[in-house]
């Protein structure tokens, strides 16, 4: 069911079919070869992600894939994010499944929040943000600055939101084979798929996307998933040990 029907549909009947969606496409996969880490579900095997073959293994009930695994089992396991003390955090774009178990564990505190995006309760534009410096402990960025017209704008306002010790976890996929390419030209659906990967996107990050987000002032920790995870772990959750990176950032000192 295309996303974009979020922006058409009342919010009860669009979460309505989706949840009967997936509970008929669970019947299909389940079994107990896997275990999904984020909803719990037994799969005999994981879904092709937008049946594009095997290379991104998504859950049928929840509709997470490889990154949502990884950054999952990093907050719960490496983090103190759900320890019972309060903290703001920001959810940018937050992921249809993950957002209310969010809400759950952190309570008022969390802010789901997007730009044009009826699900959520804060809109913000990366691009022009109308929130206090130095707002919340915690940002989390899935797949969202590929998005953004002014990627270095909006890394400057990540910063800028953090409180000094506060952190932010930010993905984004990497599709070009060396450095990050964008070019302004290319506007038309079919050019952006071909050079980016996918129609809505502004370019494509590659190996520099750390450097991007240092030359904003963000100290950056690269993780991949063999960094946190065992081999027998890693094929379990059915992740790459080498891709999939997650960025976790600070402010830099001064």
């Amino acid at each position: 069911m295309p996303y974009h029907l979020a922006h058409y549909l009342p919010k009860p009947i669009y979460e309505l079919i989706w949840t009967l969606r997936n509970q008929a496409q669970t019947l299909v996969y389940q079994g107990k070869t896997f275990t999904c880490p984020i909803c719990h579900t037994g799969l005999r095997k994981y879904m092709a992600y937008r049946s594009k073959g095997e290379g991104n293994p998504t859950c049928p009930r929840c509709r997470t894939s490889r990154r949502h695994r990884h950054y999952w089992h990093y907050v719960n396991q490496f983090t103190d994010l759900f320890d019972g003390r309060r903290k703001q955090v920001l959810h940018l774009a937050p992921e249809h499944y993950l957002e209310p178990i969010f809400r759950k564990r952190l309570g008022k505190d969390y802010v789901p929040a997007g730009y044009n995006d009826p699900r959520v309760r804060k809109t913000i534009d990366l691009n022009n943000v109308d929130e206090p410096a130095e707002s919340y402990d915690v940002i989390i960025c899935n797949h969202v600055l590929e998005h953004v017209p002014d990627d270095l704008k909006a890394m400057r306002e990540i910063r800028r939101m953090l409180k000094p010790d506060g952190w932010a976890l930010i993905t984004v996929p990497q599709f070009a084979k060396g450095n990050t390419f964008e070019d302004p030209s290319l506007t038309s659906r079919e050019e952006r798929t071909r050079h980016y990967g996918q129609w809505d996107h502004l370019r494509a990050y590659g190996s520099d996307f750390a450097d991007r987000l240092r030359s904003q002032g963000l100290a950056v920790e690269v993780i991949y998933p063999k960094d946190i995870l065992n081999q027998q772990e890693i094929e379990a959750m059915r992740l790459k040990a080498g891709e999939d990176p997650l960025f976790i950032a600070r402010k830099a000192a001064a």
